[in-house]
């Protein structure tokens, strides 16, 4: 190989390192804004929550809410389905 051929090896190689490098802090950055963005939206729904169920005190919030024996739906599903009838052409 020529010195050019090698030079010019170690300048991509170089350039290939410099960009994996730049990628690297480029997605720890976005990481850490979209981490920063969840919590921040998870605070504000915990204000919206919490504003709501201050005004209406008799509501229960559905991922603390267990349904009772009472309000349980009881569905059958029967295996005698009508067969959809084919139109005449």
């Amino acid at each position: 190989m020529t010195y050019l051929q090698i030079y010019m090896d170690k300048v991509v190689e170089n350039g290939i390192a410099d960009l994996k490098h730049y990628h690297s802090k480029c997605r720890d950055e976005i990481m850490n804004l979209l981490c920063d963005g969840e919590s921040v939206i998870k605070s504000i729904i915990n204000v919206i929550e919490e504003n709501i169920w201050s005004t209406v005190p008799n509501l229960t919030p559905q991922r603390d809410a267990k349904l009772e024996v009472s309000e349980a739906v009881d569905i059958h599903v029967s295996n005698q389905a009508k067969p959809v009838s084919e139109s005449k052409v």
